[in-house]
């Protein structure tokens, strides 16, 4: 299913390469990760969601979008940009129905607005959200009880109310009549407007992103893509195969991957930075004879390192499904936002970003990445990446390694990060109820409330979400950064269980241990002591707790070493 006519498309930049593609998003019967699934529904079911997922990834047309372990970016925001355009439909149709019944059924309207405040109170919505929480059959009949009762008080007092000041006349009845019936048609075109909406939603929730998936057809509301076809178009050409490469630089070429970040944490689409420590150590040769090994640099360590945490792969009863077997490394070029606008007028920003107005590339040559490597800048950095992917995609744990020297000192940097699981709340989708009565009886309690969402509703479309304003003599760093992915936005503040917490500790554990191994034993192959590297490593695990003990909500703790932390917080069990 192409998201766009072509004509609609943006040309691409110079030296912008793409690829033929189409997108067909998560239709029933293609294998796709739990994490598409639950996502793409919640843009349906979560109104905050949808937007903010709009707001970060698609509407700002300089913002570099990060990669989201185990989401399909393009098809969660093609669902969150259907479904934002559904909304605003919907919302446009209801205003001018209820405005309009204001204006020719007044006695209706006001008994309809009372009503509508009244069901409205705090305490009451509260009390009937916990009831929807608590039990999924209140939540099919309780708002088709309360419709009927409303619609019964409004059809028997409607034309009494309407009668309130009349002479009893001929005119009278006859214009009275005329309001009865126009607002009844009124009300009548407004429930059938929230009726398509919330058919539209059961069909995503039920057929197509349901636990069972069944089968359902094109979604009818797919078409109202063509409202906003530059942001249909854009999908595709942010988050398709779209490659953004500098002058001179061939997709042909070994390339590495670009991620231009804003805010505190450089790992966008990681997850939350989890116990990170540092390590810098003299470097002292053993004696002046030519060391066996060559000639140590920081190419030379890292490709010991990932050798032998490489080996982890075949020592599958190390993890529970064998996940260490597909254990992954890559590299990343990690840029501050606020750094490259700072160096735009210097050439150190050439390989990251064209001119302002454009995105930064996706990709710099490896070339390029081995000069960060050996000689890293304050605002541009070379990282090697360490994954772990488990629990079916739902949680990741990722190390990412630095490394300097020179001759007289080696440093060591590691981060680890944890992306948790998708929410609970993100994943109602699996408590949906597949009745077919449940989008009827949601329908008439959104027809009953829809005086009071009058605000709500004006809101929701007068702050839709939009690019940042224009610059003015200056350049926004905001535009050219990445801040969350998709699945960051879902992504609980809790693991959801002990075994959870415990893989993260066995994962960054067994990580941990093979990288200090290696650096040790390439150390003292190139003929350096090791004493003063040991040393800093037994310290950090002397200082912590070796048997953690489970705290409340379900995380590990003990004592915490606060020397050398990025954060403040090191805890480094053995």
């Amino acid at each position: 299913m192409v998201l766009a006519d072509t004509r609609w498309a943006r040309q691409p930049e110079p030296h912008e390469h793409t690829e033929p593609h189409e997108h067909t998003g998560p239709d029933v019967g293609a294998e796709r990760d739990e994490g598409t699934r639950h996502l793409s529904a919640a843009a349906h079911l979560s109104r905050d969601f949808a937007d903010a997922a709009l707001r970060e990834l698609l509407v700002e047309p300089t913002r570099p979008a990060a990669p989201a372990p185990g989401v399909d970016t393009a098809a969660v925001l093609t669902e969150a940009l259907a479904a934002r355009l559904r909304t605003d439909v919907v919302d446009v149709l209801v205003l001018v129905l209820l405005g309009l019944t204001f204006v020719f059924a007044l006695p209706l309207s006001v008994l309809w607005i009372t009503a509508a405040l009244v069901l409205s109170l705090p305490k009451l919505v509260r009390l009937w959200r916990a009831t929807r929480e608590r039990n999924g059959t209140a939540r099919r009949v309780r708002p088709v009880r309360t419709a009927v009762a409303f619609l019964t008080v409004l059809f028997s007092l409607g034309p009494v109310i309407s009668t309130i000041g009349t002479t009893g006349g001929a005119e009278s009845l006859a214009e009275d009549a005329f309001e009865d019936v126009t607002g009844l048609v009124l009300l009548a075109l407004a429930f059938m407007v929230l009726l398509a909406n919330r058919l539209a939603i059961a069909q995503h929730v039920t057929e197509r992103f349901g636990p069972l998936r069944r089968g359902a057809g094109r979604p009818f509301d797919r078409a109202l893509l063509r409202l906003a076809p530059g942001l249909a178009a854009r999908i595709d050409q942010r988050h398709g195969t779209v490659l953004r490469l500098a002058p001179g630089v061939s997709e042909e070429d070994d390339l590495v991957p670009l991620l231009v970040h804003r805010g505190y944490n450089p790992f966008v689409g990681a997850g939350d930075i989890h116990e990170p420590w540092t390590v810098a150590v003299p470097l002292e040769r053993r004696s002046e004879d030519r060391p066996a090994g060559g000639s140590l640099d920081t190419a030379t360590l890292l490709d010991g390192i990932t050798s032998k945490v490489t080996d982890l792969r075949a020592a599958s009863l190390l993890s529970p499904s064998g996940r260490l077997g597909a254990l992954g490394v890559d590299d990343y070029v990690v840029v501050s936002a606020e750094g490259l606008v700072d160096h735009l007028r210097y050439p150190a920003s050439a390989p990251y970003l064209q001119r302002p107005g454009v995105p930064p590339y996706t990709h710099v040559p490896r070339s390029h990445a081995h000069e960060l490597r050996d000689s890293p800048l304050e605002w541009s950095r070379f990282y090697r990446r360490f994954s772990v992917e488990t629990w079916d995609r739902d949680l990741v744990l990722s190390v990412f390694v630095h490394v300097a020297m020179d001759d007289s000192t080696l440093y060591l940097e590691w981060t680890p990060c944890v992306l948790r699981p998708v929410s609970a709340e993100l994943k109602s989708v699996d408590s949906e109820p597949a009745s077919a009565w449940v989008p009827v009886g949601r329908a008439l309690m959104d027809l009953v409330l829809l005086p009071a969402s009058t605000l709500s509703r004006v809101v929701r479309l007068a702050t839709r979400p939009r690019p940042l304003p224009p610059d003015r003599g200056r350049v926004d760093a905001d535009k050219y950064g990445s801040l969350l992915t998709l699945r960051e936005m879902a992504a609980d503040t809790e693991v959801h269980s002990y075994f959870q917490q415990a893989d993260i500790e066995r994962y960054t554990h067994l990580l941990r241990t093979r990288v200090t191994l290696a650096v040790s034993e390439i150390l003292r192959t190139a003929g350096y002591h090791t004493a003063s590297f040991d040393q800093q490593v037994q310290s950090v695990v002397n200082n912590t707790v070796n048997t953690v003990t489970v705290a409340e909500g379900g995380t590990l703790s003990g004592p915490v070493l606060q020397s050398g932390s990025l954060t403040g917080d090191v805890d480094i069990t053995g």
